[in-house]
């Protein structure tokens, strides 16, 4: 078996192996709701077309209501008028601040790449590390990533490690690292990148796929806030349940 791996992956592993089992290698699929994340995926791609284009002027406002749109239609969500009306204008909002934030950061002067997959040969073959880097700007050796997040800051430094490890393993230098909230304050968050940071974080990696590829993990349950953004809570194919102490809305998924 190749282990997949991201940082996706690694964070499901961390909270629930038996939740990752049920992802990753069994591949059960359930119906999971989109809603949280239109408004970040309708900004990614409409920053990711404006970037092929050509850093064209004026592009994100004219194209954002029309990326937006093709979005709800391609993940078949359906919203109510007032739905549509609420994440299309906040759609449209954290495009237009990211757009700011991204010409002030002179993206289109600079030699960077915008939403660039990866997909990587790591520890020999044993695993694949995949994932997109939001803004790669080599220049600068720094991994923006852009979170829409509007009510707390949702980036996790082991994520902009999981990208600066993929930066090293294809030959660029990342030292620095940054979350960018264009709905939130302080707009940008920088998370430093160390060598002694990545080299540390490649062997939670390393542990992690040595551990499924020996066979030796034990595929238990483990409950906690998690459970309530988990596909497989409540369902025949887990039979955790949560533990005293635990609020209905701790785990709640609030876009990104």
């Amino acid at each position: 078996m190749t282990v997949p791996l991201s940082w996706a992956s690694l964070e499901v592993f961390q909270d629930c192996k038996l939740r990752w089992k049920l992802q990753y290698l069994d591949d059960i699929r359930l119906p999971v709701n989109q809603k949280p994340f239109l408004v970040g995926s309708a900004v990614h791609d409409t920053l990711e077309e404006w970037y092929r284009a050509g850093w064209e002027p004026g592009f994100v406002k004219a194209n954002i209501q029309r990326i937006f749109d093709a979005t709800v239609r391609e993940r078949s969500i359906r919203l109510s008028k007032e739905e549509a009306r609420k994440y299309g204008a906040r759609a449209a909002r954290a495009a237009r601040i990211a757009e700011s934030i991204y010409l002030q950061m002179e993206f289109p002067q600079r030699d960077v790449s915008v939403e660039t997959r990866f997909d990587l040969d790591y520890l020999d073959g044993a695993a694949k590390l995949r994932g997109a880097w939001d803004v790669l700007d080599p220049s600068r050796a720094t991994i923006f990533d852009l979170k829409t997040s509007v009510a707390t800051p949702s980036g996790k430094p082991g994520q902009l490690l999981t990208y600066g490890v993929a930066a090293s393993l294809s030959g660029m230098v990342a030292r620095e690292g940054a979350f960018i909230y264009p709905l939130l304050s302080p707009t940008i968050v920088p998370v430093p990148l160390s060598e002694q940071r990545l080299v540390a974080h490649r062997q939670v990696l390393d542990s992690m796929v040595m551990e499924i590829a020996s066979g030796s993990v034990e595929w238990n349950p483990s409950t906690g806030s998690h459970c309530l953004r988990c596909p497989y809570y409540r369902t025949q194919h887990c039979p955790a349940t949560l533990r005293e102490g635990v609020r209905e809305g701790d785990g709640e998924v609030t876009g990104d």
